[in-house]
């Protein structure tokens, strides 16, 4: 319901405004008065059944609790591209690749890994992304909703297999989903919902503006060249039925 409340209202504020843009932008009144509509449009019906509707009343509330910080975890995120020719703003949302027929800018085209004589493909569902502005290139972040605690996130624990949803992701941007646009992949990071939002510290850096020209960080360069090893590797034991116990 959190995923789909946001969407919502990031829509209905890039529709407000008639381009994606910060929900900043609107004052207080207008941002929460989007937000409630977007919490009771995702919502589903209230059932006939008391104890039904009693559970999803908390989960309604629930919500409101939740997405009752957004806009001070937004404005933390905001003061991070300041500096930007054009600051990130959200721009697409819940966007997949691979996953059948959805409407664009979703793409039924997985994303492929060649490896050991085989293919892999995968297939996932974006929360968002966001494009701006750098050194006069065009950049993106991908972003993924969390309502449970902070993950650790390390290249360490991407090499091992057990975080590889960020940089999956922010290829599947670049490389299917904003092909066309040659967007230069600069973060992914997770948002808290109930803790604090977006991390910069604990993000994926992919790029980096330096003295006004746009860097490679050599530890995405690192990731990027081991996925395909990593993801053969996973699939492999997984076939060969090779689980564990830890």
């Amino acid at each position: 319901v959190v995923h789909d409340v946001l969407a919502a209202f990031h829509r209905r504020v890039n529709q407000r405004l008639g381009r994606p843009a910060s929900p900043l932008e609107l004052d207080a009144a207008e941002f929460d008065s989007l937000l409630a509509a977007a919490i009771a449009e995702s919502l589903p019906p209230e059932p006939a059944n008391p104890v039904q509707a009693a559970l999803g009343e908390i989960d309604r509330r629930l919500v409101v609790q939740w997405l009752s910080n957004y806009r001070a975890q937004f404005e933390k995120y905001d003061t991070l591209w300041q500096s930007f020719d054009k600051p990130m703003t959200p721009e697409l949302f819940e966007v997949s690749f691979g996953r059948g027929d959805e409407p664009p800018p979703s793409t039924d085209r997985p994303l492929e890994f060649a490896a050991e004589g085989q293919i892999v493909r995968i297939s996932g569902r974006i929360d968002r992304i966001d494009t701006g502005m750098a050194a006069g290139e065009a950049v993106c972040n991908v972003l993924d909703y969390k309502t449970g605690g902070p993950i650790t996130f390390t290249p360490e624990t991407i090499k091992a297999g057990a975080t590889l949803q960020l940089p999956l992701y922010a290829l599947a941007a670049i490389e299917l989903l904003l092909a066309d646009r040659d967007l230069i992949p600069w973060q992914a990071g997770y948002w808290y919902v109930r803790e604090g939002g977006f991390r910069p510290k604990q993000a994926l850096r992919m790029y980096r503006s330096d003295d006004g020209r746009i860097e490679l960080e050599p530890l995405w360069e690192e990731i990027r060249s081991g996925l395909a090893e990593t993801v053969a590797g996973l699939v492999r034991g997984i076939r060969r039925g090779q689980f564990p116990v830890c």
